[in-house]
């Protein structure tokens, strides 16, 4: 079994991997919020390098989950990735690094007050006679907020590290929840992305043989009016997701 080391494994997605993924992997899972799980440590990723550098020697994979919300601690979210990086890079191994971005780093691209997007901003509305361009991962990044302007600080800082010899996948999640409900949000049903798809995108960006030192993929499901270019996540990862926003659980395969 492969060696995972999770941050911010009290999250959303650390969640759905610390459940579904837990076979496959034997998993470290880090947080600053102490949870009752086999194989959590509580751990600071922002301050506590040398304890961190410790652990990532002793993992295959580096999958970096953490993210405060909270603006004032803005710089401990450019810590945590900065020491994430660095400790991959300087343990003689140098396991993959996976790194959580989001659609938001691309989210300047979207009004869903305005066309071509706000046909598509309520599930029920018809579908629009034609569909805007699908978004890919080679646009220029275009943060909607500061939480995208991060995660873009997070994926350039990944392509600097790879040109040093890190192998980096960036993943930009779409919109998912343990529970897979989906919020009553703009377009929500265009970027949502299952548990289950979830989990898989995760499992093959850490199993999948890559061949290039950085990879960005976008994660959300095979929905019929999503917006986002998953096909590099295919070619890459070898995603292959099975879910679709318009159909009901009893519908999916």
């Amino acid at each position: 079994m492969k060696k995972v080391l999770v941050t911010g494994a009290t999250g959303r997605i650390g969640t759905i991997v610390a459940e579904d993924l837990a076979r496959k992997y034997e998993l470290t899972l880090l947080g600053r919020r102490r949870i009752n799980r086999p194989g959590f440590l509580q751990i600071d990723v922002a301050s506590e390098y040398p304890r961190l550098a410790q652990l990532v020697t002793l993992h295959d994979a580096v999958l970096h989950l953490a993210y405060i919300e909270e603006d004032g601690f803005t710089c401990d979210n450019i810590r945590m990735i900065r020491n994430v990086y660095r400790a991959a890079l300087d343990a003689p191994s140098r396991p993959r690094v996976i790194a959580a971005s989001s659609l938001h780093v691309v989210g300047g691209y979207v009004d869903w007050n305005a066309a071509p997007y706000s046909e598509l901003a309520r599930r029920d509305a018809a579908p629009p006679p034609q569909m805007p361009p699908l978004i890919t991962i080679d646009r220029p990044l275009f943060p909607n907020g500061l939480y995208g302007a991060l995660k873009a600080y997070i994926e350039t800082l990944g392509r600097y590290y790879a040109s040093r010899g890190l192998k980096v996948v960036v993943i930009r999640f779409g919109g998912v929840r343990p529970d897979d409900s989906r919020p009553n949000e703009p377009g929500y049903h265009t970027f949502w992305l299952s548990r289950r798809d979830c989990a898989h995108v995760i499992d093959r960006a850490l199993d999948a043989t890559i061949e290039q030192d950085f990879s960005v993929v976008f994660a959300v499901s095979d929905n019929s009016r999503r917006i986002h270019d998953i096909e590099p996540a295919r070619s890459i990862l070898g995603y292959r997701p099975l879910d679709n926003s318009e159909l009901s659980p009893q519908q999916r395969p």
